[in-house]
């Protein structure tokens, strides 16, 4: 069970850097003519993100039988525009406000962590608890360029000495780290190329860490701009994302390898091009895996939804009190 917990964690931090995480909406996009996209920071703006991440993971033991785990996750985030330089770059304080997982894992076995809970929770739950607190605990600060571009990150000595001390942090490789930690924010990071882009233009980048399992672990992302669409009578810039995974050849400190049957993803990025920022988004990932470890090789297949949305805490207090 703790390791179906691990590689949550990893996937969890991965995400919740990442941004560009991507809701679906019920239209259909129209064509548009050639136009420039660039994020608009004012200082004191402040972007009030929710993400869900609804992950299905099954394992085939081979005799041992099937083991089935799912995982539901829920980070609150809060971006703050402190300031900008003469070139237009934004400093923008990130601060992860809420961090909520909820894991059911084989023979009933059930987890639930909240970093808003008071108290401590216990058995595997406690292993996760003390990372959830740390990232709920600190925030971090970016400076990113008008196409959306993170050309620094300061991340404070106190949020990696936490994470690095926390019991997970071992399984996480890369991401404990302080470069690790950097190249996945400016990974996630939603940047548009210069000039006016085409509908149908794409442009891709790609991330590389070291996975303490599996080893050198690869994540490309390749957006495809698709025009516009109209949602709840607002004009948003369509742009559609796809993701590929790849491990390298060696295995990892722990010995296991790890190849790749088949995978595909989906979704939408919905852009709000006259306000300069992300709107929503939603990305479906369907992964079928062999383990190889200990001269036993484990199927897995991972399937998992992820949402995000920008949202008005005014307009949501609102709304909660007219009920």
């Amino acid at each position: 069970m703790s390791s179906f917990i691990n590689a949550s964690v990893a996937i969890l931090f991965a995400l919740l850097v990442s941004m560009p995480t991507h809701a679906a909406a019920q239209a259909t996009a129209t064509a548009a003519p050639p136009a420039t996209f660039v994020w608009k920071f004012t200082p004191g703006d402040e972007h009030h993100y929710e993400m869900t991440q609804d992950m299905n993971m099954s394992m085939d033991m081979g005799q041992a039988g099937k083991m089935d785990t799912s995982i539901g996750t829920f980070i609150d985030t809060t971006w703050k525009v402190e300031g900008l330089d003469e070139k237009g770059n934004a400093v923008v304080e990130q601060k992860i406000n809420r961090m909520k997982m909820d894991i059911k894992g084989p023979g009933g076995q059930n987890i639930a962590v909240d970093s808003a809970d008071e108290k401590e929770p216990e058995g595997f739950g406690a292993q996760l608890a003390p990372l959830v607190k740390a990232l709920t605990s600190s925030a971090f600060k970016v400076t990113m360029t008008p196409q959306g571009k993170i050309t620094e990150v300061d991340v404070p000595e106190e949020l990696l000495k936490k994470m690095q001390e926390s019991p997970g942090a071992a399984m996480m490789g890369d991401l404990a780290s302080k470069k690790g930690f950097e190249q996945l924010i400016r990974q996630g990071s939603l940047y548009f190329p210069e000039g006016e882009l085409k509908e149908g233009q794409n442009w891709s980048n790609k991330v590389e860490n070291k996975n303490p399992m599996f080893g050198k672990q690869t994540i490309e992302t390749t957006y495809t701009y698709e025009g516009s669409k109209e949602v709840d009578g607002k004009q948003y810039a369509v742009f559609k994302p796809s993701l590929k995974l790849a491990f390298g050849d060696g295995a990892g400190a722990q010995g296991a390898q790890v190849a790749i049957k088949d995978q595909k993803s989906s979704g939408e990025i919905l852009f709000d091009r006259d306000a300069g920022f992300l709107a929503q988004s939603m990305i479906n990932q369907d992964m079928n895996l062999t383990i190889t470890a200990g001269g036993q090789n484990i199927n897995q297949v991972i399937k998992q939804t992820i949402n995000l949305k920008r949202y008005d805490p005014k307009q949501r207090a609102a709304e909660e009190a007219a009920k």
